[in-house]
């Protein structure tokens, strides 16, 4: 009989031949897995969680933004009926957490940070007696000096929030000094001496603020202790093994005695990446040995979890007088909040992208992130790119209206190409944004609103356009697939569902690969106890990284059932064949063929064992070249790998009010390959929908340190009628090589360059150049050339 070792890469071949047959799930438009169970009510959220004798649970926030603790009473709340805890840092170890520094108690530990600090929490009987109990804790505060803005923490003088910071355990090593949390540089080329080559330069500041990712779900937590004393949690969040090593690092207690499962989740848009209130609920259920639950009401939330990092940045932007860009210079200062969660790594792919999706040979992108006694900033979606980009795409603009050439004209002329080397090191396999833009340009739709000056009412309209990268793909993922007795699949891997569809996604990869339907693949709750590893659904890891493993394992187990069946058909390996429906049978025989329930049943009851197929993949970054780029703090050189995508809008600007009403979006991207089509073009709604309201609406604002909208009531979100019907998705299709399907990701993107866009389309419009989002009427009253009229912006 011919080994497996042998035939495995004739066998690969022959399964590449019979994708047409195979994988007819794959490009096609699968209902979600959890639609039904979403739209019917049924599916169960963390806060739709009951267990038997369960209390609910409050917390205390400090009413300071900077604050020592003195003493804390908690005796009047401890009296309350109904109160079975009341714990405060010093019924904790004292442990720090954090993804990225370990500078975070899970209760203020000495001092609070920001306004909402979580400085003491309860368990109670119900929640109303939870609530009431919190009220009844006294803390005395000896107040200190606060400081918000990121430039001023790193002042001399400002005043330190983290006093130890040089004993922090720091996973990512980049220098760091008083309230400086972080220094990023990259540079390549000559920067300084290309200014001399340049006939035209642009030369700007823009703001980006902090915004709430506003997922569904609040954060929140359900614990409780099992039979053997280990402590379950369920919880919504984007990584249950991340969320496991935080809730045993802050109560000092082994891994393998903390068990985390997530239900369904309610979004996350990167902001649930981390622990949330998981280490709390955790605590009170050690303390009361009874089930804890702990749901953030929106205020809560608001005031206690995470932001998008508010961006300051500086940008120098140099070209020829044909169009060819030859420099850029970055300073981007990013505002951390109090403590530093993932902010290294927002600064470093802040800085990384700052280079554009363009051919520049001479860049120097300089960044630091800040402490300051605000509310902590962490992952969001467009990861960093997001505020270099609103920067970037608008001097292209800029630069654009100085040359006197078209806009998207500018940006095919220097856009990068496969082959093409970013920031003079990462290596980019494939690039199409010359494609992407070319395709808005000749979209008929976009044709017809670029000659539309004027709107139905007389307002004017203008058309913008933004191109778009974005890095992906990061550390360790799994997967495991098992076949069950009756030929159906288990897909086992730790990769969060948020609402995405990914659980479908990996399912048709599952499916296509051994030729069955995604009705006969089992997709399993991600529990830390029965899933296999994988780091946590962010950075668009699905669709080229998540699914490489699940790709690898359905492989694998496609080798145990060819192994299985040639002993059952007495045939050799190399004869075999996947046949749809899930069967395996012999080339060029018909009838000769098994079912995958009768090759399961052989293995488990007449020898073999179980088909189980495993696979465990590290996405492993490129490395900094540093012989073309310099680089001062930089982790391990970042991206994965690089997606490339344009964003066009066509606005419509009320002159008197500064109103700007969205017409029309198009979203134009390299997808790799179509794994689902509406899934695809859900993403990018979404993304459009949440680009617009960031771009328009969206701004946390604090008063000394306290923030003054915690609330839906106080804090705009787009809305349906803000959002375009006419929305044009445009899915390119250039598959990789060294992709399952050839699919690369693209969620994050479609987010990334709609800003931006409607920056360029209000100045295409009006002439008026807005720097600071959101672009409100009060900000473009002032931006226009005519305005006579001031506003505060």
């Amino acid at each position: 009989m011919t080994s497996l070792e042998g035939v495995r890469e004739a066998a690969h071949d022959v399964m590449r031949d019979q994708d047409q047959r195979l994988d007819a799930v794959i490009g096609q438009s699968v209902r979600k897995i959890d639609a039904p169970p979403k739209v019917s009510g049924a599916a169960m959220y963390t806060c739709d969680l009951h267990r038997p004798r369960m209390l609910h649970a409050a917390l205390l926030g400090s009413p300071h933004p900077h604050a020592r603790i003195v003493r804390y009473d908690t005796s009047a709340a401890r009296a309350l009926p109904g109160v079975r805890a009341v714990i405060t840092a010093e019924d904790l170890p004292a442990e720090n957490i954090g993804n990225s520094v370990r500078d975070e108690p899970i209760l203020a530990r000495g001092k609070t940070r920001y306004v909402g600090d979580p400085v003491a929490a309860v368990a109670a009987e119900s929640a109303a007696i939870a609530r009431a109990a919190v009220q009844l804790i006294e803390v005395e505060y000896e107040e200190l000096p606060a400081v918000f803005d990121a430039e001023e923490a790193m002042a001399p003088g400002a005043p330190i929030l983290h006093e130890d910071a040089e004993a922090y355990a720091r996973v990512i090593q980049a220098p760091f000094a008083g309230n400086m949390l972080a220094h990023v540089e990259l540079e390549t080329g000559n920067v300084d001496e290309a200014w001399a080559e340049c006939d035209v330069i642009v030369e700007g500041e823009y703001s980006i603020p902090a915004i709430h990712a506003q997922y569904m779900e609040t954060c929140g937590a359900l614990a409780e202790l099992d039979n053997h004393g280990k402590l379950v949690i369920w919880c919504s969040t984007q990584s249950v093994f991340i969320t496991q090593a935080a809730v045993a690092a802050a109560l000092r207690i082994p891994m393998s005695m903390v068990r985390c499962i997530a239900p369904a989740v309610g979004g996350g848009f990167g902001a649930k990446c981390g622990a949330s209130v998981e280490p709390i609920a955790a605590a009170l259920t050690l303390a009361t040995r009874r089930p804890v639950k702990l749901v953030l009401s929106r205020d809560e939330d608001m005031s206690m979890m995470r932001t998008r990092h508010a961006a300051k940045i500086w940008m120098k932007t140099g070209a020829r007088a044909d169009g060819t860009l030859l420099c850029r210079d970055i300073n981007i200062v990013l505002n951390g909040g109090a403590y530093a969660d993932l902010s290294p790594m927002v600064l470093e792919t802040s800085i990384l992208m700052a280079h554009g999706p363009y051919r520049i040979p001479n860049v120097r992108t300089v960044g630091r992130v800040a402490y300051t006694n605000r509310l902590r900033a962490g992952p969001f979606r467009g990861f960093g790119a997001m505020q270099s980009t609103f920067a970037g795409e608008s001097q292209l603009d800029e630069l654009a209206s100085k040359l006197k050439v078209d806009p998207i004209e500018l940006r095919i002329r220097n856009a990068m190409l496969s082959g093409d080397f970013n920031m003079g090191s990462h290596h980019i396999p494939s690039c199409h944004l010359a494609e992407c833009l070319d395709e808005i340009r000749s979209h008929p739709a976009f044709m017809a609103a670029s000659a539309e000056r004027v709107g139905p009412t007389g307002r004017k309209r203008g058309v913008g356009i933004s191109s778009v990268v974005q890095q992906s793909g990061l550390f360790s993922s799994s997967a495991a697939v098992r076949v069950s007795e009756d030929g159906t699949l288990v897909l086992n891997t730790g990769y969060i569902d948020l609402g995405t569809g990914s659980d479908t996604s990996l399912a048709q990869i599952c499916a296509g690969t051994l030729g069955v339907g995604v009705d006969d693949v089992n997709v399993v709750m991600p529990d830390t106890d029965g899933v296999a590893y994988d780091f946590g659904t962010a950075s668009d890891r699905a669709s080229r990284g998540v699914s490489e493993s699940v790709y690898r394992a359905s492989l694998a187990v496609r080798d145990n059932l060819f192994q299985f069946a040639s002993e059952m058909l007495q045939c050799p390996i190399d004869r075999l064949e996947l046949r749809p429906g899930g069967r395996v049978g012999i080339s060029g025989e018909t009838a000769a063929e098994l079912p995958f329930s009768a090759i399961a049943q052989w293995g488990l009851y007449a020898g073999g064992g179980p088909i189980i197929g495993t696979h465990a993949y590290y996405m492993q970054e490129q490395k900094i070249n540093h012989l073309q780029t310099r680089s001062v703090g930089f982790r391990m050189g970042g991206g994965v790998w690089y997606g490339y995508g344009a964003t066009a809008v066509q606005v419509e600007v009320d002159e008197d009010t500064g109103q700007v009403q969205v017409i029309a979006v198009w979203h134009a991207h390299d997808v790799g390959r179509v794994l689902n089509p509406d899934g695809a073009r859900g993403q990018v709604y979404g993304g459009i929908a949440q680009g617009i309201s960031g771009a328009l609406y969206e701004e946390l604002v604090w008063d000394n340190g306290r923030l003054t909208n915690p609330s839906l009531m106080d804090y705009k979100i787009v809305g349906a009628p803000e959002v375009p019907r006419q929305i044009y998705p445009i899915l390119l299709e250039n598959q990789l090589q060294d992709s399952p399907y050839g699919a690369k990701g693209f969620a994050e993107p479609t987010i990334i360059g709609v800003a931006p866009a409607i920056a360029n389309a209000i100045a295409n419009a009006v002439g008026a150049r807005v720097h600071t989002l959101p672009i409100t009427g009060e900000r473009l009253l002032n931006a226009l050339p005519e305005s006579q009229v001031e506003f505060e912006s």
